[in-house]
């Protein structure tokens, strides 16, 4: 037959499609979607196709069954209408086999279309997982470098205020080494030493630098 669907190669139920629950979201998992979407197209317009052809085999069957009714004749017209209702039969029953093959195909292909439609949803559930994992670890991320970009910026401004602070006190022991040349002739030496040993020692220990023992 014409409208008969060459689908007996496919393996119906699939024992739950094991290479198909394998698929999980990686770097080709837009590809696996695009494949089993057009497969699951194709499936349900193949069973469309089979239910349609289904329906006119059972519509020419009903048809071949009413023209094999009793009619009232002669003996001539009753030989040929037995004849008649002999190829009836044979097409009848030629027609009812191959409507019986096309709805065990149509289950198939309804068992078939229903593991799809199931694999396609574990695939969807686990993509949505695999998204909102990735969104959550770019987040906590983006939150890492900025928490160490801030601590960053703070210890660069703490060394430039610290470098601030020693050069001003750098420049204030100049101003104490020019003012004790201008009064080196009114003061004694050992005065304006003492002075000096006293600054420096100030000045060291507000940089944390320790005398060594002389």
């Amino acid at each position: 037959m014409q409208n008969q669907m060459q689908f007996h190669g496919q393996q119906p139920h699939n024992g739950g499609n094991p290479a198909l629950l394998n698929l999980l979201p990686n770097s080709g998992h837009q590809t696996d979607l695009n494949h089993l979407w057009t497969q699951l197209q194709e499936l349900s317009q193949l069973l469309s196709v089979n239910r349609e052809s289904a329906a006119k085999l059972v519509q020419k069957a009903d048809e071949a069954k009413a023209r094999t009714a009793p009619e009232e004749g002669g003996t001539h017209l009753r030989d040929a209408q037995h004849e008649n209702n002999d190829d009836l039969q044979s097409q009848n029953r030629i027609l009812r086999k191959e409507n019986a093959t096309l709805l065990a195909e149509n289950e198939d292909l309804s068992s078939l279309v229903n593991d799809y439609e199931s694999v396609l949803e574990k695939v969807l559930e686990g993509l949505r997982i695999f998204i909102h994992e990735q969104s959550i670890s770019t987040i906590n991320i983006h939150q890492s470098y900025a928490s160490q970009l801030a601590i960053e910026r703070q210890v660069n401004a703490d060394l430039r205020q610290e470098a601030a602070e020693f050069q001003a006190r750098l420049a204030k022991l100049g101003a104490f080494l020019r003012m004790a040349h201008e009064n080196e002739s009114s003061l004694g030496p050992d005065i304006v030493i003492e002075e000096l040993k006293a600054e420096n020692m100030a000045l060291r220990d507000a940089l944390g630098v320790r005398l060594k023992e002389m």
